[in-house]
């Protein structure tokens, strides 16, 4: 696999304007680690990437909760730019990006496709969706 940056959330599949972090978030996930970095997800494991994060309220420190509070969701976060909203999103929402980002991934790595149904399906699972 490359390592090559891919557009997986087109445009129009944004459900909203403040969503643009989330479709953000998937796209900058280099195609080598994409199912790894989706594996964490489907486990309700947060992860930083690059200038991004994705991650749930069991991440969170007792240094964090008291800092930012607790919250509940998925929450995604952009450093170092001034004009990106963080963003939480209920798992519902989230799981819509995720199906979006793996099926579109799927198309161009057809050898993970077994592995990121079986994640779409824990990720279900894990969340009673």
């Amino acid at each position: 696999m490359g390592c090559a940056l891919m557009i997986r959330i087109d445009k129009k599949d944004v459900l909203a304007d403040s969503h643009s972090p989330i479709s953000h978030f998937f796209d900058i996930i280099h195609d080598s680690d994409f199912v790894g970095v989706m594996k964490y997800l489907s486990q309700g494991i947060g992860c930083f990437y690059e200038v991004a994060a994705c991650f749930f309220p069991s991440d969170l420190d007792e240094y964090e909760i008291a800092k930012k509070g607790l919250f509940e969701g998925v929450k995604f976060e952009f450093f170092g730019f001034r004009d990106v909203e963080d963003i939480i999103v209920d798992h519902q929402t989230f799981y819509y990006y995720l199906q979006k980002a793996c099926k579109s991934h799927m198309k161009y790595y057809p050898d993970d496709i077994e592995k990121l149904v079986d994640i779409l399906q824990k990720t279900k699972e894990r969340f009673n969706l």
